[in-house]
């Protein structure tokens, strides 16, 4: 029987060895084993399998409903489906004329239904095989279930790869130990080379002993090389030279490389010169990626274009030259409509293409008159400094007609696309680029408010839009709590079901005459007037001293979770600030767990990261909280260096009522289990809960049947 072959299909099966070298064994990929039964569960199907599809074998990785292990290619139905990028399926085995014969068709396992999304590697160059699912009957699977196999199919793809690059790191560091990676070269005091390592000798050639240094080490600044060779300056100077950035070294191949180095001459016991010697090393990438770190800090790194760092930069520039030269402009904040429900209806990475082409789109409307930049998840801003406001109103009104004719096309369906866009006069000579930010939010607000898809100039009445003003007054009460020192800490216990010591997670209340207020009422209008970070400062600040004032006593409990929001997350001062604070109070890191929503840190990404870095590094961990609520969630949990995944409470609460909620609990704990994260089950309301908790081995709980929160005082004194 001829079976379809990819054009690739020799590289791919090589690429399929690399990444499974124990195929042939039928041994069962517990990790993936979740995300199978999550798939026959969203399906509705009785089988589902994860399909490798070898030289000549289809081999089954995970499975359920099904007792085969593998099967000859030549009749697998992942053999077809390799063929396309998109899911593969076929309704009716019987009536198709590809598969009527097919032994798995008229004999056991009997199949009439098959669907199946390929298996792609992340370089986008190998289908190794699918996640599919079967059904003896013949049926049809609706968008939202074809979706989601898709979503699973790039959390196997994840894992698998996750689990090669683990092994393949592991071999990487044994070999490292083997041999010095920096390049070692002396010579004597005339000069001449009398020893290179091997590295060196990589680089340079075996032909440079004994030769003068300058003829064989060829460095340049500037396309220059220069007049005095470093180690000879070393041997006159009989002084230790360090070379500035920006040095240069041509290759025994012609090649030239950026290199950092560091010269220094050598004596013998009598302190007479014998000659010197150089390390140094290939900075090539390390300069490179500074250089993209940097354009990272001023540039979103999802879109391209400039971001928050960049808008206020080249907004302050403008407001400096209203108040010299009396140049004007416009600002205008774009606030994209219901965004959120193109993320729920068409998935995280649909969502993420879609803003990549409305800051496109942007662009191509704003041309040479502006610059564009995204502040926020689904948020931008426009600088248009030689508009006018009535000019700047035609850009916006050009914005939202760039925006509907996106909507209308994007992703082969409408997506309404609209936004509510506030406008902003800069023809205040005194205004700041907080006014400017806090104006054009404020505008935009009343712009959603009136029903969205509209510009809308601010005007000083706007304030008196009721839940604007609500906001507005918060920001007061806030700002007052915090310097009256009314706000007070509480704690939740976090219980280990593996009957370890348990932690606590901190909670915020505000006392405001005689009554203690929840962060439901106050966090939207601390994140909303860039409060957030100053509200986290203090808990942070608040909880150290306590832990430090109830010393001992602090170390019953195995962690202090405290939170922190997204504008602190996206802040790398906030992250130095918070290491010192943790330094000066005494208090040991590694008792300190940040929770994080996955929202906030997917916003900025790479400051996300780099936050969770300055962190970690002193041995503090991170938690990602409410985790789950998207399938998308399953590609950020690598990318993210957190120790504990808390679970929202959206799956945990009834979960003996809910199979499809309990499936997709299994793989997430699965998951976490493969990444070496441990699991905290949220809204835990049962014993019933718990004890299935424990069965699927989630490591903590949390919820107020297992404890209220309490003033954090009662928790750190002594009975």
């Amino acid at each position: 029987m001829s079976i379809p072959l990819p054009l690739n299909d020799q590289a791919r099966v090589d690429r399929l060895k690399q990444l499974c070298p124990d195929l042939s064994s039928g041994r069962v990929d517990v990790a993936l084993q979740g995300l199978v039964e999550l798939a026959a569960a969203v399906c509705e199907t009785p089988s589902a399998l994860v399909t490798f599809v070898g030289e000549d074998t289809q081999y089954f990785r995970a499975r359920t409903g099904i007792g085969l292990s593998e099967t000859p290619r030549e009749i697998s139905f992942c053999t077809w489906a390799i063929l396309d990028d998109g899911p593969f399926v076929i309704p009716d085995a019987q009536a198709d004329d590809r598969f009527s014969s097919n032994p798995l068709v008229t004999g056991d396992p009997h199949i009439r239904f098959y669907a199946g999304v390929p298996l792609v590697t992340t370089d986008g160059r190998f289908p190794l095989g699918t996640i599919c699912v079967l059904d003896d009957r013949p049926r049809e699977l609706n968008e939202a279930q074809l979706a989601n196999l898709a979503s699973l199919a790039s959390s196997v793809i994840n894992i698998i790869e996750q689990q090669y690059e683990l092994i393949g790191s592991a071999l990487r560091t044994e070999n490292m130990l083997d041999s010095i990676a920096d390049c070692v070269v002396a010579t004597d005091a005339a000069g001449l080379v009398s020893y290179a390592n091997p590295a060196t000798v990589e680089l340079l050639g075996s032909a440079i002993f004994g030769e003068p240094i300058a003829s064989v080490m060829r460095l340049e600044e500037d396309g220059q090389v220069l007049d005095t060779h470093p180690i000879i300056e070393a041997l006159e100077q009989q002084a230790t030279i360090t070379l500035p950035k920006n040095i240069y070294l041509q290759t025994v191949d012609g090649s030239v490389i950026e290199v950092d180095d560091c010269i220094a001459p050598t004596f013998d016991l009598r302190g007479d010169l014998t000659g010197a010697v150089m390390v140094f090393r290939n900075v090539t990438d390390e300069r490179m990626l500074a250089r993209d770190l940097q354009w990272q800090g001023t540039h979103d790194a999802l879109t391209g274009i400039g971001n928050r760092v960049a808008f206020e930069s080249n907004l302050l520039e403008r407001l400096e030259a209203i108040r010299s030269l009396g140049h004007a402009g416009t600002a205008l904040y774009v606030d994209l409509d219901r965004f959120k429900g193109v993320n729920d209806q068409l998935g995280h990475s649909v969502g993420d293409q879609l803003l990549i082409q409305v800051a496109l789109a942007l662009e191509a409307t704003v041309k040479d008159r502006g610059s564009v930049a995204r502040i926020g998840g689904d948020e931008f801003a426009i600088l248009l400094p030689g508009e006018d406001a009535e000019s700047a109103h035609g850009v916006a009104s050009d914005v939202l007609t760039a925006l509907h004719t996106l909507g209308a096309g994007f992703a082969d369906q409408r997506a309404n696309i609209s936004a509510s866009i506030g406008l902003v006069a800069l023809d205040d000579p005194n205004l700041t680029v907080a006014e400017v930010l806090h104006r054009s939010d404020s505008a935009c607000y009343a712009a959603k408010h009136a029903g969205g898809s509209r510009v809308q100039r601010y005007d000083p009445e706007l304030a008196e839009i009721e839940s604007w003003n609500d906001g507005v007054r918060w920001m007061s009460r806030l700002q007052a709590a915090i310097s009256e020192n009314r706000l007070q800490l509480y704690a939740q216990p976090i219980v280990s079901l593996d009957d370890g010591p348990p932690a606590i997670e901190i909670l915020v209340r505000v006392l405001e005459d005689g009554e203690l207020i929840r962060p439901g009422a106050f966090i939207a209008a601390a994140e909303r007037f860039r409060l957030a970070r100053t509200l986290d400062r203090w808990v942070v600040g608040e909880a150290l001293a306590a832990l430090h004032a109830a010393g001992d006593i602090a170390n019953q409990f195995s962690a202090v979770h405290i939170n922190l929001s997204g504008q602190s997350l996206g802040d790398a001062e906030m992250a130095i600030d918070i290491r010192d604070m943790i330094e000066e109070s005494g208090v040991r890191p590694g008792a300190l767990c940040f929770e994080i929503t996955e929202s906030n840190a997917v916003a900025e990404l790479w400051r996300a990261n780099a936050f969770i870095d300055e962190l970690t590094s002193i041995g503090c961990e991170f938690a990602l909280d409410d985790f789950g609520r998207g399938f998308s969630s399953f590609d950020y949990l690598r990318q993210f260096d957190v120790g504990v995944v808390k679970i929202d409470g959206s799956f945990v609460h009834g979960i003996q009522d809910d199979p499809v909620s309990l499936k997709m609990l299994e793989a997430i704990v699965s998951i976490c289990d493969t990444l070496g994260k441990r699991t905290i089950a949220e809204w835990v309301d049962s014993d019933d809960t718990i004890a299935l908790l424990r069965e699927l081995e989630v490591d903590g709980a949390q919820g107020n049947f297992l404890g209220e929160p309490v003033p954090l005082k009662t928790l750190l004194t002594p009975p």
